[in-house]
């Protein structure tokens, strides 16, 4: 039995007893959505056909949309409530009643629609827009897509699918009923109000004629994520609210339901030594645990990916007890996604039912005719489009083990030969456990370390002397990565100037790129080398993540802050070492004066380095983080930790 190209990276669990061949052959095929051949030397090959994946697309696409649908479900009941002056008055000074106790309020993230943010006309208008956006258009966007939808779109937007007008009117009127409101509060309670585009409280005076409306996806537990702009007619930005959509309902409604909820599924599930070690780490890292740092037959055990697959650690564990407590045969498609979600996904000595709860999110468990419990992906679709390959991921563990930490390089070609979706499932859990000094650029902009990679060493050449490349310049291959980073993410920088004032929507990038990725996009790198202090602890384990690299200044800044008993960043740091941080800056160029600067960086730790305490640095860079020490300590002296109200 050998696979096809098209199944070689799934990753199944196969536990069965005395069952007969074509049972088990027929359960894969439904597990994996896949058919078995027989060629002509009689060799079984499992393949995957167009039909196949064109299904699992459909059944991905049709479940989402329902998951989007019952997390919007509810937004006519909100609409129906009435607002007028009185409303608006109460609600302005329940706003600024808020504001008062606790001055970051308005500026929390919005998690509801129909808390009270879910009152203003901004986020009326939002609710209006979501009505009217068809969830199957958005079901299947994967980590780092995004669709642009406008009432007037350009060449790189779409349609809304629906008359728009009525929801500019309601807007107007609305908005200008707020601005009244708020403009009858005393005017110490009014500040604030006009600089939050949630809050906003100008009136608008006219219908605006156009609406934005972006849907992207950024990780596994979110649905949808929308950001809503209202432009006026000079382009001006009137309003802007943004909202994500997490499948908590369909979780709620899961929680206690589990097939196995009682009894034996109550006691704390048994993990294999391999498992325990993931746990172990895991839990270290977050914060949860104490414990030494892995040994290192651990560690090389860890980095045989392709023997010891990482989703034969927990995720197999907690599958398996749930075969052996139904007594029941077991054949599964596991995806990558249950990995991170099944190992950090809860705490202490989880049970059979806390693992399911976890699990169901990912995967769907049914029973077959003769009672084998068949486990498949709830996404298949993405569940092939995020699989990380184990070779890669294999020869790229090995090298950190081999030399203690990963270059710059060395991610970047593990990036590379990766896969597309823009989070990595393994690199980054498993660098930070094997040593916390090869994440630096694993856990950042995903797109750029892949454009890093991909970069022979004449473009780098030609890179570092100052040249900037052309777009159409550019291999197919890194044409892929450039535009997906410049639709993705969006520019970050911008130069205004006599005559050339910024647009409004300098930010968007279909806005900045109307007709798309064209000839006109190109790159160019900027970078510099500096010494930086490395900060270690001997209280906290160091391979565990809490390994870092500043500045002096700003290393003197944390040592100031890091014990107070408010700091929201404590590693407590007591060992040093001297360091070189080459910085490389590659610079995507929209137009002449709008641009996006990613920046990725290189430690260059010298072999004999010791780790030091703090007196035993050379005396300039200790002065250096002295002065740095008093200043920060000067300008945030120690104040009672103020806790914010509840929302």
């Amino acid at each position: 039995m050998v696979p096809s190209a098209a199944v070689a990276n799934d990753v199944l669990l196969i536990k069965v007893k005395d069952k007969p061949a074509k049972d088990l052959l027929r359960q894969i095929e439904l597990a994996a959505n896949a058919t078995w051949k027989t060629e002509a030397d009689g060799t079984l090959r499992l393949t995957r056909s167009t039909d196949q994946i064109r299904f699992d697309e459909a059944r991905e696409r049709q479940r989402r949309a329902t998951e989007i649908r019952a997390e919007l479900a509810g937004i006519d009941e909100i609409l129906r409530k009435p607002v007028d002056d009185e409303s608006y008055r109460r609600l302005a000074n329940r706003f600024s009643e808020l504001r008062a106790k606790d001055p970051d309020y308005a500026f929390r993230p919005y998690a509801r629609l129909d808390g009270p943010f879910g009152e203003t006309p901004i986020r009326r208008a939002m609710l209006r827009v979501l009505k009217r956006v068809q969830p199957e258009q958005i079901a299947l966007l994967g980590r780092g897509d995004r669709l642009v939808f406008s009432n007037r779109p350009n060449r790189s937007q779409i349609l809304l699918p629906a008359e728009t007008s009525s929801i500019l009117r309601d807007f107007s009127a609305e908005q200008t009923l707020w601005a009244d409101a708020i403009s009858k509060l005393p005017s110490a309670q009014r500040s604030g109000f006009s600089d939050d585009p949630l809050l906003a409280a100008k009136a608008v005076g006219q219908v605006p004629p156009r609406l934005i409306l972006v849907a992207s996806r950024s990780n596994s537990m979110a649905l949808v994520f929308f950001n809503l702009k209202i432009v006026g007619a000079d382009g001006e930005l009137i309003g802007e609210t943004s909202h994500s959509l997490a499948n908590d309902r369909i979780r709620q409604a899961s929680r206690g339901t589990k097939a196995g909820a009682e009894g034996e599924a109550n006691k704390p599930l048994v993990f294999s030594n391999l498992s325990e070690t993931l746990i172990q780490g895991a839990s270290v890292f977050s914060g949860r645990g104490k414990g030494p740092g892995l040994s290192p037959a651990a560690l090389a055990a860890l980095a045989e990916t392709e023997q010891n697959d990482p989703l034969g650690t927990v995720a197999t564990d907690g599958l398996v007890a749930l075969a052996e407590q139904r007594k029941a045969d077991i054949v599964a498609y596991l995806p990558d996604s249950l990995f991170v979600f099944a190992t950090f996904g809860f705490g202490a000595n989880p049970t059979l039912e806390t693992f399911l709860d976890v699990a169901s999110d990912h995967v769907s468990v049914n029973a077959d005719a003769d009672g084998t419990l068949l486990v498949r992906p709830t996404r298949p679709h993405s569940a092939r489009r995020e699989r990380t390959d184990r070779t890669t991921l294999a020869r790229y563990l090995k090298g950190i083990l081999a030399n203690g930490r990963a270059t710059l390089d060395e991610q970047a070609l593990y990036a590379f030969n990766g896969r597309e979706a823009d989070f990595d499932e393994f690199g980054a859990v498993y660098s930070m456990l094997l040593t916390g000094g090869s994440v630096q650029n694993i856990d950042a902009d995903w797109p750029t370390l892949r454009l890093w990679g991909s970069l022979n060493p004449s473009q780098r050449r030609l890179l570092l002397s100052g040249v900037t490349i052309p777009y159409g310049e550019l291999s197919q291959a890194q044409q892929r990565i450039v535009t997906r980073r410049i639709l993705s993410e969006g520019p970050n920088s911008a130069m205004s100037g006599p005559g050339r004032p910024l647009p409004a929507l300098w930010r968007e990038p279909t806005e900045i790129l109307p007709n798309g990725v064209t000839g006109e996009i190109a790159v160019s790198l900027k970078s510099r080398r500096q010494p930086v202090v490395v900060g270690s602890s001997t209280r906290k384990d160091v391979r565990f993540g809490w390994k870092r690299d500043y500045e002096p200044a700003e290393m003197g800044r944390i040592l100031a802050l890091q014990d107070r008993p408010n700091a929201s960043f404590n590693p407590e740091f007591d060992r040093f070492e001297i360091a070189d941080r080459s910085e490389f800056t590659l610079v995507y160029h929209y137009t002449p004066y709008i641009r996006a600067h990613e920046t990725m960086s290189d430690l260059i730790i010298p072999a004999k380095s010791v780790a030091k305490r703090l007196d035993q640095l050379p005396e300039a860079v200790r002065n250096s983080i002295s002065r740095a020490m008093k200043q920060a300590s000067d300008e945030h002296p120690v104040e009672p930790t103020n806790v914010p109200p509840p929302l």
